[in-house]
């Protein structure tokens, strides 16, 4: 029979027809923490740093710079622009500490002459 008149070769598609099986998904080998919607299996969020005063220490030429800041933003936009001059991280220390109390006492210094130029 000349081709598209009469009974069709092919068969009826149905549901459990092997031929029409689905291949398997080309993703399968994914890790599930790459999906958003994944139960927590990721890194947890980096908290922010804590502190009053935040300070960058830069070794430049065989000295040490060391730069004070309020708030993390201003350090973390200090070292971006370190890096983006060319400073090795290697080179580059951050630091955050909070303020402690300070007492200063002053003790009496003794010292004993005879009144003659000595």
């Amino acid at each position: 029979m000349p081709f598209g008149r009469g009974k069709s070769d092919k068969q009826p598609e149905h549901e459990s027809d092997p031929a029409k099986e689905e291949a398997p998904d080309a993703m399968a080998f994914r890790p599930t923490f790459l999906d958003s919607d994944a139960p927590g299996e990721r890194a947890p969020a980096a908290q922010p740093p804590k502190g009053d005063a935040f300070f960058v220490s830069v070794t430049r030429d065989g000295g040490t710079e060391t730069h004070r800041f309020d708030g993390p933003s201003q350090a973390q936009t200090f070292v971006e622009q370190l890096l983006e001059e060319g400073v090795p991280q290697e080179e580059v220390t951050a630091f955050s500490g909070r303020r402690m109390a300070l007492r200063v006492t002053r003790r009496p210094i003794v010292k004993l002459f005879t009144g003659q130029d000595d």
